[in-house]
């Protein structure tokens, strides 16, 4: 759904500093319920193939899937997007030793709600690649590499 892209879009902005004008415009527009809070693109690539393979369509649903930059801007988001910003569900998906920046950072939206908070966190056992290589095997990985042309520098 383009007009997800265009929401993302606007929420980076405004998280970078722009004004939320924008970005409030297309919630109030579109049946946007809840946001997805990714460390960074490549989660976001996961989640999404996950979801098509799965028959997914998250944007339709009114998922916003969104990379935030970095395990540290997870407060930043929240407030804008939570409950004192636009009402959206929060969940998060990070690596383990990312799991205190999550936890802080939706803490820090209300008090109130740290402790659902907290159940809506999902975390990788040590990282996402580590939760992909368990889910399909070392030897489909290394098929998977070789066709990709990168199996000596995973070798190395």
């Amino acid at each position: 759904m383009a007009d997800m892209g265009a929401f993302r879009e606007a929420v980076i902005a405004w998280a970078a500093g722009a004004p939320g004008d924008r970005a409030r415009e297309l919630a109030a527009r579109l049946p946007v319920r809840a946001a997805v809070l990714l460390e960074g693109p490549s989660d976001v690539a996961a989640v999404s193939a996950l979801a098509a393979r799965r028959g997914r369509n998250l944007a339709a649903e009114g998922v916003c899937v969104l990379s935030i930059g970095g395990a540290m801007s997870v407060g930043r988001f929240a407030r804008l997007l939570g409950p004192s910003g636009l009402g959206l569900r929060l969940t998060g998906l990070c690596d383990e030793a990312e799991r205190g920046y999550y936890d802080r950072g939706l803490e820090q939206v209300s008090a109130e709600e740290s402790d659902t908070a907290r159940q809506r966190i999902f975390v990788c056992a040590a990282d996402l690649e580590d939760e992909l290589i368990r889910a399909l095997g070392v030897t489909r990985v290394e098929e998977l590499v070789r066709a990709e042309g990168d199996l000596r520098p995973l070798q190395t």
